[in-house]
């Protein structure tokens, strides 16, 4: 079963700290779609409003609103990243129970969170994020599933339940600082690089593609060059620069 723990905090730990800090009321004055529904006025509120029974119009307001704070071109809010990937669970469960890689689920899901276009997309907004992030894996894992689409399985248009779980944050992604187990958390780490503007959200797009790639088909750059519409030597300049100022600023990330 796919699980978060790893993301740095338990699902209820990371409720207990939000709503600590009223972090529910701040997001609303940045996105009030966030409390189209009444009941709801705390991020525990959330949660339990995101059950599978829900009406999808439940899921769709809110789950919209919360990747809206997500996106990088919305709020830009890290903790609602944390929010909706603890959110989607269950449904992201299921494509690891199709034999896609952990790791890889939780890194493309994170850069679908960070890139959905919620500006046009507010209908079935959990079956459009889930299976965006299929599409992703398809291609990644085999760039022939462009021709055959018809061979792969599709997630049901369905709200996902909410299911705490736990991945692994090293799942055959080389890391970018030498650190103990319990020192660094590699998505927090990603993030916060983002975040700072340590690096840019392309160069780190295709610096996790180049890994996916390597580790699916063993064609890392030339799987980065055929998506990113880059040749190959872009691809080695951009994700070599990306990783070395991921491990020039660990030690500020790890001091933070």
């Amino acid at each position: 079963m796919f699980d978060a723990t790893l993301l740095g905090e338990s699902c209820h730990q990371l409720t207990t700290r939000l709503d600590a800090a009223d972090t529910f009321g701040r997001w609303a004055a940045l996105v009030p779609e966030l409390t189209a529904e009444e009941s709801v006025s705390t991020i525990a509120g959330v949660f339990a409003a995101l059950v599978a029974s829900a009406p999808p119009e439940r899921w769709d307001d809110l789950l919209w609103s919360l990747l809206r704070l997500a996106a990088a071109d919305g709020g830009d809010q890290r903790d609602a990243v944390l929010v909706v990937l603890h959110a989607v669970a269950g449904g992201a469960s299921r494509l690891v129970h199709r034999g896609f890689d952990e790791g890889l689920v939780l890194g493309e899901l994170t850069i679908r969170i960070r890139t959905y276009p919620w500006r046009t997309r507010r209908r079935a907004v959990a079956a459009n994020l889930l299976l965006d992030t299929e599409h992703a894996l398809c291609c990644e894992v085999s760039p022939a599933w462009m021709r055959t689409r018809g061979r792969a399985r599709r997630v049901k248009e369905i709200p996902v339940p909410m299911i705490p779980g736990v991945l692994d944050e090293h799942a055959d992604v080389e890391s970018p600082v030498d650190a103990g187990e319990d020192d660094l958390d590699l998505v927090d780490l990603l993030l916060w690089a983002e975040r700072t503007g340590v690096v840019d959200t392309r160069g780190l797009s295709m610096l996790v593609g180049y890994h996916c790639g390597r580790d699916a088909t063993g064609a890392g750059h030339d799987h980065v060059a055929r998506v990113f519409g880059v040749n190959v030597r872009t691809s080695k300049r951009r994700c070599t620069a990306t990783l070395e100022a991921l491990r020039a600023a660990a030690p500020r990330y790890l001091a933070s």
